[in-house]
């Protein structure tokens, strides 16, 4: 159909020629004349001419349309010769997909790169932000104790600005050991590295190698610092970034041998196994029990910590094995016997933390009761108490048959471990008070420690032989401790004594032990507090000169605090107020005295604070002049606060 058309517009282009030059010819009018001129004649010819003209004209224009028609027919005429039914058309599907794509991906180009062009070459300078700068760390989240990891630290300055002064710093984890770094750091830390300036899309990476300590189940942190300035800037910026880290499992396994049942009283072995252990760990791992009062460890092997009690160092141990043997006290429990072993570590030979919990067992054991019931009993106390130098113990030994069958050939020892020196013990063995007339035995444990044994059988109490069913056997003594008077107490090391209560006996024909559990004795200081008053008359009034006195010898002390309450009509007398040492406080309005004293060694062992004041006028109501004096202190050398009091000033009852 478009075909036709066109073929009609050409036609009838030709048609408006012709008819253009039609017009043109009827334009001219011809006009009869009688005579005939030249000009005439010429008029005639150039008329002629024009018509000839405008036939020919018509013919080519004719000629022109048949050669169209021709070409056109050769164009769109069948195979055959035939036209084709230009009324109907059908419109194929071109196959455009190919160049639309080419034409999406030209223009995602073209896009890319006026955006690259806008950022990177027109983007100012100036224009700075703190998104822009990026640092990471990176690196296993989940690790076993005592592996070697790497963490990679990134950094990058991801914008067009240039920064300065770049410096990364690292805190690593508590339980961290560094072992090497992929660049040598700044500082003796080694834990930052000046990066100087970073240019714009700048960036690097840093890889730590290091061990990762820690108790079994924890985390810990990884934290990483960018500290930078940007340029145009005056103030320093920072980014941070951190890594949770978990310290999932240990390579060592723990594993504790004892007997799940034992009889009240006696002993009981744990044989303590660890397995996995390189020699390079021996040194820093050890093995622990938990503190139960109800258990007392009376041997082991190896010897424990020299520091911390309850504890062997697998270093010393044979073979990765420790052997502890000690007695439970059914007195002290609710109902069966528990305690924990735990197996503890460190990063390295400080042992700066109290060490990480790699492994832990729990032990329990049935506890039997016994048919004979035992107790000792020292300055009214069966449990742990604290003493002082010169301090007498005054114990008490109790035994029961609470069984059906009687007790025969019993016999009992009460056992004291307590520091020494040169080979004499801190206890006054030479004044003991023994009505029952013990048996007395010393032996030497070590440098610094001494054991004295006191022994009771049949022939010191008869009625040792045999103990029937609801028989109470009990037996006295008092022991003293050595006071500065007699011996000189600083050459005295240890400050703890231990007492325990071992008894034999035969049933059914079968020897049979048990054992209390060990009373521990810390012997503090022996601090004295010494009051003194000196009382002036004059007139109804009384001016009174009180000084108050404190020895020390044995050990060091720390934090002295004494006060006290003055009380009645009084005038305080700053003047008179003389300080040995620290600092004396009055509060007037409360009449409150207080002397603090930071420490007090025993190369300084006298301290004297002298005050006073007048009692202007009397109450016949009063009695009490100043209340007791407080007095406390920590003992430097066991930690145990020390609280005394001493004596108040009494007014005359006159």
């Amino acid at each position: 159909m478009k075909i036709n058309n066109f073929i009609m517009s050409k036609k009838n282009d030709i048609k408006k020629d012709d008819q253009d030059l039609s017009t043109e010819i009827n334009d001219h009018k011809f006009i009869k004349k009688e005579i005939f001129s030249d000009e005439k004649i010429n008029d005639k010819k150039k008329l002629n001419k024009k018509i000839e003209k405008k036939n020919n004209k018509k013919n080519l224009v004719s000629e022109h349309e048949k050669d169209i028609d021709k070409k056109l027919m050769e164009i769109y005429e069948n195979a055959d010769g035939s036209m084709p039914d230009m009324t109907h058309f059908q419109k194929k599907k071109r196959t455009s997909f190919i160049r639309s794509l080419f034409v999406l991906l030209f223009a995602c180009l073209f896009l890319a790169g006026v955006a690259w062009f806008g950022f990177f070459v027109l983007q100012p300078k100036s224009n700075f932000s703190e998104n822009g700068v990026i640092v990471s760390v990176s690196g296993e989240d989940k690790v076993e104790i005592g592996e070697v990891q790497r963490y990679r630290v990134r950094y990058r300055n991801a914008q067009n600005v240039n920064l300065t002064n770049v410096l990364l710093q690292i805190r690593y984890p508590e339980g961290f050991v560094l072992t090497d770094t992929s660049r040598t750091p700044s500082n003796d830390a080694k834990d930052e590295w000046i990066l100087g300036d970073m240019e714009g899309q700048d960036s690097g990476y840093i890889d730590i190698y290091g061990k990762l300590y820690g108790t079994v189940g924890e985390q810990q942190s990884f934290r990483v610092f960018l500290n930078y300035m940007a340029e145009n800037f005056s103030s320093e910026f920072q980014k941070a970034h951190s890594l949770i880290i978990d310290t999932a499992e240990a390579p060592f396994n723990l594993v504790v041998e004892a007997p799940d049942k034992i009889v009240s009283g006696s002993e009981v072995e744990l044989v303590i196994f660890v397995d996995n252990v390189t020699a390079e760990d021996l040194e820093n791992l050890a093995v622990e029990i938990e503190g139960n009062a109800s258990f007392s460890i009376r041997n082991s092997q190896p010897k424990p910590d020299q520091f911390v009690e309850n504890r062997w160092n697998l270093v010393d141990a044979t073979e990765n094995k420790i052997v502890v043997s000690g007695i439970f006290d059914s007195n002290l429990l609710d109902k069966d016997g528990n305690f924990v072993v735990k197996l503890i570590g460190w990063k390295d030979d400080n042992r700066a933390v109290d060490g990480y919990v790699y492994d832990s067992q729990e032990y329990v054991v049935k506890i039997l009761e016994t048919d004979l019931v035992t107790n000792l009993v020292i300055n009214g106390s069966s449990s742990n108490l604290t003493v002082q130098p010169g301090e007498t113990l005054n114990g008490t030994v109790v035994i029961r048959n609470a069984g059906e069958i009687p007790l025969k050939n019993l016999v009992a020892r009460v056992i004291f471990d307590a520091p020494s020196f040169e080979k004499k013990s801190i206890l006054n063995w030479s004044e003991i008070n023994n009505p029952q007339d013990a048996d007395i035995f010393g032996e030497q444990l070590s440098v610094e420690k001494r054991r004295g044994i006191l022994t009771w059988d049949k022939n010191q109490i008869l009625d040792l032989r045999q103990i029937d069913p609801a028989e109470e056997i009990i037996a006295d003594f008092s022991l003293p401790i050595k006071s500065a008077e007699v011996d000189e107490l600083t050459d005295y090391v240890g400050s703890q004594i231990e007492a325990t209560l071992e008894l034999k006996y035969e049933l059914d024909g079968e020897n049979k032990t048990i054992s209390s559990a060990p009373i521990v004795m810390v012997i503090n200081s022996d601090v004295d507090l010494e009051v003194r008053d000196e009382v002036v008359y004059e007139g109804e009034a009384e001016k009174h000169s009180i000084t108050w006195i404190l020895t020390n010898s044995f050990h060091e002390l720390n934090n002295i605090k004494l006060e006290a309450d003055i009380y009645g009509d009084i005038e305080w007398h700053d003047d008179e107020l003389v300080v040995g040492a620290g600092e004396v406080t009055y509060d007037e309005q409360k009449k409150k005295l207080i002397w603090n004293i930071e420490s007090m060694p025993t190369a300084l062992d006298i301290l004297a604070l002298q005050f006073g004041f007048t009692l202007k006028s009397q109450n016949p109501t009063q009695t009490n002049l100043t209340s007791k004096v407080i007095f406390e202190a920590i003992d430097a050398i066991t930690g145990e606060q020390i609280l005394m009091t001493g004596k108040e000033i009494l007014l005359n009852a006159e």
